[in-house]
């Protein structure tokens, strides 16, 4: 996980999420009913898996280019398994089969799509960016890039073990209370 956590954030400093958005918008819009921006946390979140994929979401709430029914939307589909743990640990380990890996993970990653086009509309309150406030949210984040690399690099590192202790901490307090 800490080689994607570091790379989802280098490039959430550099203008790739702006651009991945002005290219996927005409799908996500339609389909998820998500800002294109958004097509980040969910290839990532293919590619990577759980948790990569909620935090990138997080971190499109906390810059502002999503509201807060879009990000708990997205949640439902960008934060699933991984191909290396449904590759390498349930393909080969739990059944021994390479081929049922691949179905497993084509079926995952279908199921997600799914999920997401039946949540495009779920909406609790109707909140809607301006053209205004997502222009702003663009800005700033523009702003936030502004940085030299090497504060960046150590923002993104820092931030990264951060979230893996979190995961650590989180994993081992649920260990020890259910033993």
């Amino acid at each position: 996980l800490f080689p994607f956590f570091v790379i989802t954030e280098l490039l959430s400093y550099t203008n790739f999420i702006y651009y991945v958005g002005k290219v996927f918008d005409k799908i996500m819009r339609p389909l998820f009913n998500v800002p294109g921006e958004c097509a980040f946390a969910f290839i990532m979140g293919l590619i990577s898996g759980y948790p990569t994929g909620g935090k990138i979401v997080a971190s499109l709430r906390e810059q502002g280019l999503c509201t807060k029914d879009e990000g708990d939307r997205m949640l439902a589909f960008t934060n699933n398994s991984g191909p290396l743990f449904i590759l390498g640990t349930v393909s080969m380990m739990f059944l021994n089969n390479k081929e049922t890996g691949f179905l497993i993970l084509l079926i995952h990653y279908i199921t997600n799509i799914i999920i997401g086009v039946i949540f495009r509309n779920f909406n609790k309150t109707n909140e809607r960016f301006s053209k205004v406030d997502f222009n702003l949210a663009i800005n700033n984040m523009y702003k936030r890039n502004k940085k030299p690399f090497g504060t960046i690099l150590k923002e993104a590192l820092l931030n990264s073990i951060n979230t893996l202790l979190l995961i650590l901490g989180i994993v081992t307090f649920f260990i020890i209370i259910t033993t």
